[in-house]
């Protein structure tokens, strides 16, 4: 027998190559030696095509692939900025019999299918831009298109299994394991979930305490004969995969009706379903296999998220694993549950309406503190009886307090737990108290003791001298931001919104970036904590929507890192959509993005950057002494509608650097120079002379740009030399010396 695959092929500048199945990137190998490459994809090929666990696409289905380039200019960030890189990607594309076009661009692994043919290149180039968005130069041009990248063609000889004797008994072992250990032969429930009743019965569940009430509910809602399929409701951390938990114990337990005796609960997701099935039909066929084993063997499917199932799998003809598990509840086949948060369930009720219809809803709401502090002691008695670990109630009380005055208990018990957990793991052996609290909150957060900790004091002035330190010539801005983290300190900002909204507006280069990067510093100790976006990137109409979509999206990055600063750099040139979303950031703390999950921003200070007002021109002749911070605000209220301008915390003014600011910045920019690494390592010593400084401040200096030119006149009048002498001459003290317009090397 025979198969034909289409392999993409690519090299690199190491001559090494890649070979991998087109549409099954699992089935990709990697070396120096083309053909020894193909003779191993095709072996591991024939085997997999052998067992079954692998098949053709049939050319009667599938027709060939067109191979076209794609000439783009993306954005990436260089050194702190955006800078244009022209790019050019391989796509390849096919029609299917569906009347869509299947669409490949395999240098940044991108599969999806578009509604006809002729609007292909306009999605390609949207998803790669959104694959790519906010990567540095060297991450987007690792995908640029290679003189050697191609697709090609694999044929593929292969028999039956016989030949594969040793691996067919290895998994024909693992089949009889499997049946030895659950009592029931592996099929399409093994390959797609995991029985949770079993599970119970070996400890491996937790328990939900103090929700009998609700497991009832549950209980009751499945035992019926008709109406079995329930949606649990509540918000992240309330505790509904617990109340599933809950029912498994207690059918381990029999402690059920009769008619949910014996029962088992199967837990699948939308990932796991689809997992290992690229082909056409593969994926659809396991639902139906699931499904159909659930209604001959009975049982319990657990569906875990109701928005994954509505999105799994979806197209444009609205199939979906939810829509096709609907039947089989509409007819009472199977027993189901599933959960979802109030703001997800929107969007799944959009996408998979008819299952929606079908399911009884039981609120699970997050617990009250009083209760969730009792299930807690019992819960941190039981995990610390394996650490030697007590949990005083006064260490239980600081936890408390602290998710409560962060924004963070809105989720109980489940965020509670996990602090929990963390004060154990960090403190075995001992009685936990207040102290322990704090320091795990620290660790988890990132937030220094001398913010989080309310028996520590806040020094003021150190904070203030540290600031004025790394943001130069703005005292007013320095104090407007040690004020909000004296707010945040003194536990007084709104739990409902961001810890802290500033707009900071001045003319360019004079330190409000900086603020950003400072107060991230000393937050989070770790500049990395800053996620900035460039506002001029989504100035386009409609262009707020790629601030919630994608794995570089602002909701993304929150989700990714929920403590820190986010930097809105030139908000002025956003797109009105932009201003739309943020209103729900400043105003709720929240943001809900493509794919209906909910983002919190809680835990993060919002700063905004503008010029607004900076370039408005003074009047000519007498007139009164103008205040800056007046002119910014009504160049802010002239321009952004009111009811944003209202949900900003404090618009904050920078006004122009004088000249002692400037050699300030300069001296600190040039010791940073001289201490780097390459002069370091060979123990050079380097002095500087008169007039340095002069003729840094001259030449790093633009009215327009403030000091934004500083680098690049250090760059050119010192690094520069510096670099030629290191490389020409012996290891020695050197010094800098003005001469006219240039810094020489001596």
């Amino acid at each position: 027998m025979q198969a034909r695959f289409s392999v993409y092929v690519r090299r690199y500048r190491d001559g090494r190559y890649t070979l991998g199945l087109l549409t099954d990137r699992r089935f990709t190998v990697y070396g120096e030696k083309l053909k020894e490459l193909r003779d191993e994809l095709k072996e591991v090929v024939a085997r997999e095509l052998a067992l079954g666990d692998l098949r053709q696409e049939p050319d009667d289905v599938i027709p060939e692939l067109t191979e076209e380039t794609l000439d783009l200019e993306l954005h990436a960030v260089q050194h702190e900025r955006l800078v244009k890189v022209p790019m050019r990607f391989l796509v390849l594309h096919r029609a299917l019999p569906s009347g869509s076009t299947e669409v490949f661009v395999p240098s940044v692994d991108l599969r999806f299918r578009v509604k006809g043919h002729d609007e292909r290149l306009l999605w390609t180039e949207e998803r790669i831009r959104g694959a790519l968005h906010l990567k540095t130069v060297g991450q987007v041009l690792e995908h640029r298109f290679a003189r050697h990248e191609r697709v090609e063609t694999l044929l593929v000889r292969y028999h039956g299994a016989g030949r594969y004797k040793a691996e067919v008994r290895r998994r024909s072992m693992k089949k009889a394991e499997h049946e030895a250990l659950f009592g029931r032969p592996s099929g399409p429930l093994e390959a797609a979930g995991i029985e949770l009743v079993e599970e119970a019965r070996r400890g491996r569940l937790p328990r939900a305490l103090g929700r009998d009430r609700t497991v009832d509910l549950l209980v009751a809602a499945l035992a019926g004969r008709s109406g079995r399929a329930v949606v649990l409701r509540g918000p992240p951390g309330a505790g509904k995969t617990a109340l599933v938990h809950e029912l498994a114990h207690r059918i381990a337990a029999g402690r059920v009706p009769e008619a949910l005796q014996d029962t088992v609960i199967w837990h699948v997701t939308g990932n796991r379903i689809l997992a290992g099935l690229p082909y056409l039909g593969e994926w659809q066929e396991r639902v139906l296999e699931v499904a159909n084993a659930m209604r001959a063997n009975g049982g319990i499917l657990f569906g875990d998220s109701l928005l994954e199932l509505a999105m799994a799998g979806h197209d444009e003809e609205g199939a979906s694993v939810a829509s096709m598990l609907e039947p089989f509840v509409r007819d009472d086949a199977i027993r189901f549950v599933a959960e979802s948060t109030d703001d997800t369930w929107t969007l799944a009720e959009r996408q998979a309406p008819a299952l929606a219809r079908r399911l009884r809803r039981i609120d699970v709401p997050s617990m009250p503190a009083d209760q969730a502090i009792d299930v807690l002691s019992t819960l941190g008695a039981r995990m610390g009886r394996k650490q030697e670990t007590l949990v005083g109630p006064d260490a239980l009380a600081r936890a408390f307090e602290l998710l409560a005055r962060f924004g963070d208990a809105d989720g109980l018990p489940g965020s509670g737990l996990a602090l929990l957990d963390r004060m154990i793991r960090l403190a075995p052996g001992r009685t936990l108290t207040p102290d322990d609290a704090v320091d795990a909150f620290s660790r988890t957060t990132g937030f220094p003791r001398a913010l989080v900790d309310p028996d520590a004091p806040l020094d003021e002035p150190a904070l203030l001298a540290w600031l004025s330190g790394k943001v130069v010539g703005q005292p007013d801005a320095v104090r407007a931001l040690v004020e909000r983290i004296v707010v945040v300190k003194a536990g007084l900002a709104d739990p409902g919104r961001p810890l802290a909204t500033l707009l900071l507006v001045g003319p360019t280069g004079v330190g409000k970036t900086e603020s950003a990067k400072a107060l991230a510093e000393w937050l989070f100790g770790d500049t990395g904590r800053l996620l900035r976006f460039d506002m001029s990137e989504y100035a386009g109409m409609g262009a707020g929507h790629r601030l919630t979509e994608g794995p570089n999206s602002l909701t993304a990055k929150v989700r990714e890192r929920p403590f820190s600063v986010v930097l809105l750099d030139e908000i002025e040139k956003a797109d009105g959509s932009v201003f739309d979303l943020l209103l729900q950031v400043l105003d709720e703390g929240r943001l809900t993005d493509s794919a209906g999950r909910l983002t919190s921003f809680r835990h993060t200070l919002v700063l905004m950057t503008s010029n607004l007002g900076a370039s408005t021109r003074r009047p000519i002749g007498p007139s009164t002494p103008e205040d800056p911070s007046r002119r910014y605000l009504s160049a802010v209220e002239r321009f952004f509608r009111p009811e944003l301008v209202n949900r900003i915390g404090a618009i904050v003014p920078y006004g122009p650097l004088d000249v002692g600011s400037l050699r300030v910045i300069a001296q600190g920019m040039l010791e940073a120079a001289l201490a780097r690494e390459g002069l370091a390592r060979r123990g050079i010593g380097v002095t500087v002379g008169d007039g340095v400084l002069d003729l840094l401040v001259e030449r790093g200096h633009d009215p327009r740009y403030g000091a934004r030119p500083m680098k690049r006149a250090l760059d050119d009048l010192v690094v520069e030399p510096l670099s030629r002498a290191l490389v020409a001459g012996e290891p020695r003290t050197w010094r800098l010396e003005r001469d006219g317009d240039t810094i020489v090397v001596r």
